[in-house]
């Protein structure tokens, strides 16, 4: 019976430690969806006669000696900047991030990050994969019309993703 329970306890453990690591299984190897999303995105949003791009970030931190064993996960800071430099209001928002990398993809959905300029929305997402540094990636964001419920994409193309020490 004791060891019933000790087994028992033992799963639980392991299942919970599995659940809670924060891992890139978000990353999928596809070709075809990876060229759909570079193909089918555009450079600059147009919504409402405005225009918008998106601006990124892409980083890993290493430690000191720049081991890559020591390295953290990538991490995306990414926003939609309204190019009148008038406030962005509410009704956009960046609900999904796709980085590219040859068929790789690493799908994520952003969080919010704060921003001093009213003019850009910012997102990050963090825990990506371990690519990089110093590679190029392509970065498509699909934003949401909350208005209209309409999605897009824009992306930003040949983003390098920087190391940080």
């Amino acid at each position: 019976m004791k060891k019933i329970r000790l087994l028992l306890l033992a799963a639980v453990i392991v299942t919970f430690v599995t659940n809670c690591e924060k891992t890139d299984d978000s990353v999928t190897t596809d070709q075809q969806l990876a060229t759909q999303l570079v193909s089918g995105s555009t450079d600059t949003l147009k919504s409402g006669g405005i225009k918008f791009i998106l601006e990124v970030r892409l980083s890993r931190t290493f430690s000191q000696g720049g081991s890559a064993s020591q390295a953290s996960p990538m991490t995306a800071a990414i926003s939609l900047v309204k190019l009148d430099s008038t406030s962005i209001g509410h009704d956009l928002d960046i609900t999904k991030l796709y980085v590219i990398k040859d068929s790789q993809i690493w799908t994520t959905v952003p969080g919010s990050a704060s921003s001093s300029a009213g003019y850009k929305l910012g997102k990050i997402s963090t825990g990506g994969p371990e690519w990089g540094p110093n590679i190029f990636v392509n970065v498509v964001a699909e934003i949401s019309n909350n208005s209209t419920g309409s999605k897009s994409q824009v992306i930003a193309r040949n983003q390098n993703i920087f190391a940080i020490y």
